[in-house]
């Protein structure tokens, strides 16, 4: 299996990059392991790692954070405004989104700061949106299962219907006395679950 990291590769040296491949060659056993420049972006590819996606996701953020050092965002923008057909949409929901595409990501209140070009946030949010927009018609999910609902249905591409019976079955949705559906931990960690269990990562 075959995982690809993307990052701003502005103010990276050249000293930066073999500090990076070093690193990332030390943190992650693996029968492939490629860094690319390609203009103002940097990509990283593993091929077949011996760790989990997880595992792998973490060590990439941390070398580049390590490398790169902190960078100010290069992008913010107010959920609310950039999708309007949407506005219930978690601004958090977004800024994991654009981690999972490799771009470091924070959230506060409405507001997203993003190290991904504005072209990206938009291609991820209007992606995200459309599932965000299925996931709110299960008025039983709680909200915080909703975000695990649609974060997997982003990754997966699969029906959010799937991915409630895979939630529940795998126990990391559950229902209440009321019959609302929850997350059992925390939002992030049922969506890495969800997918795992539907044989992606």
């Amino acid at each position: 299996m075959r995982y690809e990291f993307v990052a701003s590769s502005r103010g990276l040296r050249a000293e930066d990059l073999e500090r990076l491949v070093e690193r990332l060659s030390q943190s992650l056993p693996s029968e492939g392991l490629r860094v690319e420049l390609k203009g103002d972006k940097i990509r990283v590819l593993v091929e077949r790692p011996a760790r989990p996606i997880d595992y792998v996701r973490l060590a990439v953020q941390e070398a580049l954070s390590e490398v790169m050092g902190p960078r100010p965002y290069r992008t913010e923008v107010r959920v609310r405004d950039l999708l309007p057909q949407a506005t219930s949409m978690p601004a958090d929901l977004l800024a994991e989104a654009l981690r999972r595409r490799g771009f470091g990501s924070e959230a506060q209140d409405d507001v997203v700061r993003t190290h991904a070009p504005l072209d990206v946030v938009k291609e991820v949010a209007f992606a995200l949106a459309k599932v965000w927009n299925e996931v709110i018609m299960y008025k039983e999910l709680s909200r915080s299962a909703r975000k695990a609902v649609a974060l997997a249905s982003f990754m997966t591409s699969r029906p959010a219907s799937e991915l409630i019976e895979v939630g529940v079955r795998e126990g990391v949705l559950g229902k209440s006395k009321a019959n609302k559906v929850l997350a059992v931990t925390d939002w992030v960690s049922a969506a890495d679950r969800i997918r795992r269990s539907v044989g992606l990562g």
